[in-house]
């Protein structure tokens, strides 16, 4: 959670562990069966339902794309991860130039079980494109072409500038990590109100700023 402190203007981030029975009660409302027309029905405990409800403060709040749950995790064990990482990284960004763009180094830094650079060159057989950017890149094509999770992706430079031919054509590891990732998720809410309100933070933010330098001057 974000918290601003007593005294303090910048917000902290504070990572709370909790230990909690996630569900109280699983089956239909027609059977005890949890399973009901390919739907699974569960019921959460009252602290979980509050918690995904924001009744704590400052609870995160995501635009979930439900198609994640349709994830194969033995065919894409990287999918699921990768969609929510650009969920997320839209959701913390959106108003900013940088919501559709992130790092393929942030993206793999986020995996579980992708391994690392250096845990594959200490194999005997250790092919860093065989075990790191193949895998990677065939769960980030199944999110747009299988699971419909992303309209279109393509890797491209710090800016959004496309990639040259030269660059596609021969490439090393350190040149990969460094590439950005744009990226468009598939069925997002409207998002005009939220951006509104941004919009009307900042001019608020900028007319306070300017005030303060006029008052001290």
């Amino acid at each position: 959670v974000y918290h601003i402190p007593e005294g303090k203007k910048k917000a902290l981030y504070e990572s709370i562990r909790i230990k909690a029975r996630l569900i109280d009660y699983m089956g239909h409302e027609l059977e005890t069966n949890p399973i009901h027309n390919n739907r699974v029905y569960a019921k959460f405990t009252m602290d979980i339902a509050k918690y995904l409800c924001n009744h704590y403060r400052n609870a995160y709040i995501l635009e979930y794309p439900n198609k994640l749950l349709t994830v194969n995790s033995h065919n894409n064990p990287y999918s699921y991860y990768i969609g929510r990482k650009l969920a997320e990284h839209h959701n913390m960004n959106i108003g900013k130039e940088n919501a559709n763009r992130i790092s393929v180094k942030a993206l793999i830094e986020y995996l579980p079980d992708l391994p690392t650079y250096e845990e594959v060159i200490q194999t005997a057989n250790g092919s860093v494109t065989q075990k790191i950017i193949l895998p990677f890149e065939r769960d980030l094509i199944d999110l747009e072409v299988k699971y419909g999770i992303l309209k279109n992706w393509r890797y491209c430079n710090s800016k959004g500038e496309p990639l040259q031919k030269g660059q596609m054509l021969d490439y090393s590891y350190n040149e990969w990590v460094n590439w950005l990732i744009e990226f468009e998720l598939s069925d997002y809410p409207d998002q005009t109100e939220r951006l509104k309100k941004i919009e009307e933070r900042k001019k608020k933010s900028s007319k306070n700023k300017s005030s303060t330098k006029k008052s001290g001057k």
